[in-house]
């Protein structure tokens, strides 16, 4: 590893689901039961630099009631995967690609992003907040 970011360099995120009962549901892996089997769906994140790091900092900040600066842990999580986010594999009903574009961000399911961010911030994200503590 070097000193530099690799750019190319990419994480990828596979959140595994399934419909149960007209819900999505989340997995904690693919499942092996042929009765029900699971989807996925993986998304690619670039590793921060040092400016992604500090531009996501600084737009997560917040002055609290006391008129001290606080980072917002939500708007931290939504400006790190929209940051960070270069690609998907997400198909549509007829199995063409879905072009990844902030309307179709924003029409994901709630629990798919939500388990997509949680992995991603226990790769990168702790490094990320933790940089704000001196």
């Amino acid at each position: 590893m070097g000193i530099l970011v690799d750019r190319t360099k990419t994480i990828d995120i596979t959140v595994h689901h399934r419909e149960s009962e007209g819900r999505l549901v989340v997995l904690a892996k693919k499942s092996e039961d042929a009765k029900q089997p699971s989807e996925s769906l993986t998304l690619k994140f670039r590793l921060p630099n040092y400016a992604d790091q500090r531009s996501i900092v600084r737009n997560s900040t917040v002055i609290d009631a006391q008129g001290l600066p606080m980072m917002n842990l939500l708007t931290a999580r939504d400006n790190m995967f929209y940051t960070l986010l270069t690609g998907w594999d997400l198909k549509d009903k007829e199995g063409k690609d879905v072009k990844m574009d902030e309307i179709a961000i924003n029409n994901l399911e709630p629990a798919i992003a939500n388990a997509a961010i949680e992995l991603l911030y226990r790769q990168v994200g702790q490094e990320i907040v933790n940089s704000t503590i001196f």
